[in-house]
Order: C-alpha cells, then sequence, then structure tokens
C-alpha cells in the first residue's frame, strides 16, 4: 500500500533535499521492507545517490512484532539497493547493527532486541509506525513527520503531551495518515556541511582508527604522534599480533554488549583488510574451573547467542579446530580475529585525506571560532582546527590538565573533574612472549584462549600472554614473565621456559595499558567543546578501536550512534 502513498513518498523527499545532513526514517511496521523499497526507489530516481557532502539518507528499522527479532524477504527487485540487505543481514543478538548499503549515503540501522524507541541516540525526521508510541516522539527532530494509522485525536494528545505542535495533517486514501509536528523548544543537531579540519592526538590503534573513519568521509586529518620519527620495522613490525575477541558474560552485561558491537563493527567496517592485516580465525576459550572461561561455559546456556556466534565443542572438535590436542570442552567464538596492531596502524593512516606528523603536543588551546590550536615541543603550534581527538591512553590526564580542560567551574564557584573516571586510571603492565613458530608446530590455527592466549603465527612467529602487573610505568621483559606465561596456555609444550630462554633469550614485548574500573574504554565528546576523548582501551584496544571511531564520527555528522543511550553514557568522559 506505501508504494502508491506518492505523498509521502514525496514528503520525504523535500525533506531530504532541503535538509543539511543526514534525513533520518525510523520504521516500526509489518510492511517496512515496502516502504523502504518505495522511499529508496524514489531517491535513487530523483538524486542517484549523488548527495552533496554529508548529505544521506537512515533507516531505523524496529521489530515489527514483540519477539525482537526478524528478517527480510528476499523476493525483491533485483535493481534495487535493498537487495543487498539479505546478504549483509546482522545475527540475530540484540543491539543495534548498521548496514552501509552505499558507504555513508544510504544506511540501515537494524534493531534487535531493543525494546524503546527513547534508548536509540538519534533525532529522526521521519516517524512511520503502525501505532505511534509517545516513547517515538522523545527522539524525533524539532520538525518531524509522522506517518500512522492512528486518528487526529489519538495523535494529538501524544504530540502535545511531548510539546509539538501539528501543523497539519492529511489521510491518504486506502493508506495511512500524514502529520507534520513541530516543537520549537527542542534542539536541532546542526550536522557539518562540509569537510572539518580534525587534529588527533596519539597514533595507536585508537588513534588510527578515528582517523581513518574521519578521512573516509572526507575530513582532513592531522595524526600527531612523535613515533612517526621512528616506526617499527623488521621483526617488530613482522611479528606484532593480537586479538579481536568479544567479552561475554552470563547476564550479557553492558562491557559484554559494548564488546559484541565492537568485533561486529571491526568485522563489518575492517573486511578490507582481511588477509592482510586482519585474520578472522575465530577464538577458543577452553574450558576453566573458574574465572571468564567457566562464566563464558554457563553464558553459551543462558543466553541463547546463535551459534555462528559462539557455541559449545568438545574437546575433540577443539583440537580439530585449533590444531592442537585440547583436553577439555571448549567454547568457539567464530567471530574471534587475529590482527597484526602495527601493520593495522599503518594501513590504516594510509588513507588520502590522512596527514601524519611527528609531533609531540603538550597542551590543546581554545582559538578563534570556536576552532582550537595544539601546542608543542620546541614552540611548535599548529594551524587551526575544529575538532581534537585527544587518544593517548594513560598521557590523556597530563594532556588535559595542560589544556585547561580537567576542571570546570560549576556555578557555585566549585572545580567539577571533566573526567571522573580518570580518579581510577591507572597503568596496567604487562608481557607477551614470542615463541618460533617451528617449536610449536607452526602454530594454532586459530586464537586458543585459557588463562592466557596462544595466537596463530605471524612473521615466524607466534604470540603468547599475558602478564598483569598494577602500577607498574617501566615494564620489562622478565624470565618469572615468560614462565607465568606458559604456565597460562592450556597445551603441553616439548619443551620448558628455562630451555626456551636459553634458545633466545627473552623475546617478547612489554607495554602498559590504560586502566579505569570497570574495563569499558572512555570514548565520546568533551561537554561544551569540540575536544572528543578515546582512551582507557586496556586489554581490549583493538575490540573497542573500530566502534570508537564510529562513535565519534556519526556524532560529528549527526548520524545515528551505534549504540543504545545507555552504553554510550558508561564510556562519555562525564560519566561516574
Amino acid at each position: 500500500m506505501f508504494e502508491c502513498a506518492s505523498k509521502f513518498v514525496d514528503e520525504i523527499i523535500n525533506f531530504l533535499l532541503n535538509k543539511n545532513g543526514p534525513t533520518v526514517i525510523a520504521i516500526e511496521s509489518t510492511n517496512w521492507q515496502e516502504i523502504s523499497i518505495a522511499l529508496i526507489e524514489k531517491v535513487k530516481k530523483v538524486t542517484n545517490f549523488n548527495f552533496s557532502f554529508g548529505k544521506s539518507l537512515h533507516f531505523i528499522v524496529f521489530p515489527p512484532t514483540k519477539s525482537g527479532f526478524f528478517e527480510p524477504k528476499y523476493e525483491c527487485n533485483p535493481e534495487s539497493e535493498i537487495k543487498k540487505l539479505p546478504f549483509k543481514w546482522p545475527l540475530l543478538m540484540e543491539g543495534i547493527h548498521r548496514i552501509d548499503i552505499i558507504d555513508y549515503k544510504l544506511v540501515f540501522h537494524i534493531v534487535f532486541g531493543i525494546d524503546s524507541w527513547s534508548k536509540i541516540s538519534a533525532q529522526i525526521d521521519i516517524i512511520v509506525a503502525d501505532s505511534l508510541q509517545s516513547q517515538a516522539l522523545r527522539v524525533a527532530s524539532p520538525e518531524a513527520l509522522l506517518a500512522t494509522y492512528d486518528g487526529l485525536e489519538e495523535v494529538q494528545d501524544l504530540v502535545h503531551a511531548k510539546q509539538y505542535k501539528i501543523i497539519s495533517s492529511e489521510e491518504i486514501p486506502n493508506s495511512h495518515k500524514l502529520y507534520k509536528i513541530y516543537n520549537p523548544h527542542r534542539p536541532q543537531i546542526i550536522p557539518v556541511a562540509k569537510p572539518s579540519s580534525v587534529a588527533i592526538i596519539g597514533a595507536g590503534i585508537a588513534g588510527a582508527s578515528i582517523a581513518n573513519e574521519l578521512a573516509s568521509r572526507g575530513h582532513k586529518v592531522d595524526i600527531y604522534d612523535p613515533k612517526f620519527a621512528n616506526m617499527p620495522v623488521g621483526e617488530a613490525l613482522e611479528t606484532s599480533a593480537g586479538a579481536i575477541t568479544p567479552v561475554i558474560t552470563a547476564d550479557d552485561s553492558p562491557k559484554s554488549r559494548i564488546s559484541r558491537a565492537g568485533v561486529l563493527r571491526a568485522y563489518a567496517r575492517w573486511q578490507c583488510f582481511f588477509d592482510h592485516q586482519i585474520f578472522p580465525c575465530g577464538t577458543l576459550e577452553v574450558d576453566r574451573d573458574k574465572g571468564y572461561a567457566k562464566s563464558l561455559a554457563e553464558a553459551v546456556e543462558i543466553l541463547n547467542f546463535p551459534k555462528d556466534w559462539i557455541r559449545r565443542v568438545t574437546a575433540q572438535e577443539a583440537s580439530e579446530i585449533s590444531g592442537f590436542h585440547i583436553k577439555k570442552d571448549a567454547v568457539f567464538l567464530p567471530y574471534g580475529m587475529q590482527i597484526s596492531p602495527l601493520k593495522m596502524i599503518n594501513a590504516l593512516l594510509e588513507r588520502e585525506n590522512i596527514s601524519t606528523q611527528a609531533q609531540y603536543i603538550t597542551a590543546v588551546k581554545p582559538s578563534s571560532g570556536g576552532k582550537y590550536t595544539l601546542c608543542g615541543n620546541d614552540e611548535f603550534n599548529s594551524p587551526e582546527y575544529e575538532y581534537v581527538v585527544i587518544a593517548t591512553a594513560i598521557d590523556t590526564p597530563k594532556l588535559l590538565a595542560s589544556s585547561g580542560l580537567d576542571f570546570t567551574i560549576l556555578k557555585s564557584g566549585h572545580r567539577s573533574p571533566t573526567v571522573p573516571k580518570f580518579e581510577t586510571l591507572h597503568a596496567l603492565s604487562g608481557e607477551t612472549l614470542r615463541v618460533p613458530s617451528q617449536m610449536v608446530n607452526g602454530g594454532p590455527k586459530c586464537i586458543i584462549g585459557g588463562l592466557g592466549y596462544f595466537l596463530p603465527q605471524m612473521g615466524g612467529y607466534c604470540v603468547m600472554g599475558s602478564t598483569y602487573k598494577h602500577g607498574e610505568m617501566n615494564p620489562q621483559l622478565t624470565a618469572e614473565g615468560e614462565k607465568a606465561i606458559l604456565s597460562k596456555i592450556p597445551v603441553d609444550f616439548e619443551f620448558t621456559a628455562d630451555e626456551l630462554i636459553e634458545n633466545q633469550g627473552l623475546k617478547g614485548h612489554a607495554c602498559i595499558r590504560a586502566v579505569i574500573n570497570g574495563r569499558t574504554p572512555i570514548i565520546g565528546r568533551l561537554k561544551g567543546t569540540n575536544v572528543f576523548l578515546a582512551c582507557a582501551y586496556a586489554s581490549h584496544g583493538m575490540t573497542w578501536a573500530s566502534l570508537g571511531a564510529e562513535i565519534i564520527a556519526t556524532e560529528i555528522a549527526g548520524e545515528p550512534a551505534p549504540l543504545t543511550r545507555d552504553l554510550l553514557k558508561i564510556m562519555a568522559p562525564e560519566s561516574t
């Protein structure tokens, strides 16, 4: 029926053509696919998706039934862009799943298992609902279009309760009713209408991911880090190895949900790096009597996740998956990925619109017109930037303090910390071990986890880890650390730690992780500024990286966020 509602389609085209930035349509209807196809075909006919900078079309699709999960029909016009949707359809797990049909231009956000519109972080221009809910108006734009079967009196009661006024209404024969509504008290998100200048401080995986995402969207990015003067090469580069593995808890905790979003975002956004810097090999977590692996086994039974996400395997199956003799049953996570962090950083920064600067930054200072400049060693002063992202891990509090961004003054005159969680930020040092792959039968076919982890070979070595020591700022490789790591691997080796050390000395990597209580990252905008933080990534930097980039990029663009409000709030700098 919606294909015939040309008036409705024309109104949406007007929204799209006359608005800077994204046009967001939210649909809660059993006809969601027919509605989407009709709109997309008309938009394609009028614009061919040749949008100006920042303009895009977003569909947020809510479950049309109480089950919370749904799937698309596979029959559709082979010429339609929506034909790609079934092949990109997400696993049936709670969350907001972004699908770029045309990168950054035509995007679906599939909502699973979230029972309230108000949990979505977005400003919605057009609401299509078989029956309108008041909570939908909590995320509506100041000027919005409603399409519903509800009558005028019913809609009036709902919109007036949210301080909206009905500007016009129209009934479409054999279809739905259209209402234009307006709320002068609601602030409008102002998206960027042209490429912005962005400075990123820190070129770890957090900063590099953000640089790549913003540059992919057309922004001009300068990324600052003194290490650009002496980047790792040779064995250090070739053997760099880490893992992207979801955290899963029996209660599906906030950290578990954020981790799931991080892994899925990396899997979707970084496929161009597969088999080069990222290797989708899966993760095997071997059973233990206590700790994370025990709770993981319990989670499989309780949460009923799809087997493509996590499944129980016998010891024999675990041995076949890993290529090593595993004595206990295990849990296998097919979306686990091995990553070369150093190679990945290099690849992320190779994108057009990114310039690397070998400079140590000491402060961020406000400039004219709401812009910022950076100060550095040797009296360095940068050009002006519209946005700044600070991704300096354990050094972030120091940089905020030197920039005058560590405290805000309340009306009472009291100083309030900008980032309360910095009270618990501390260094968690750790060692990893590199073992020649020929000493371990070429290495495993997947990531093997237990008390520690054992990664497939890279550059002729297998990385194993890890140790954890709170408060250590100058970590070193130690014999004790290597022995501790080997004792954690749930595989029997034909050598001892002493024999390995005698054969190759101490070989591995010692580093510092920036950690806060709860082990969730800090990602988001400092209130009242155009300065963003991306820090405290702890032991899961690879897992948070793509998601953190998406959070920051979508906020700058005015697009729907990739997470629900409660999860964004947990990671926000001002959260406690």
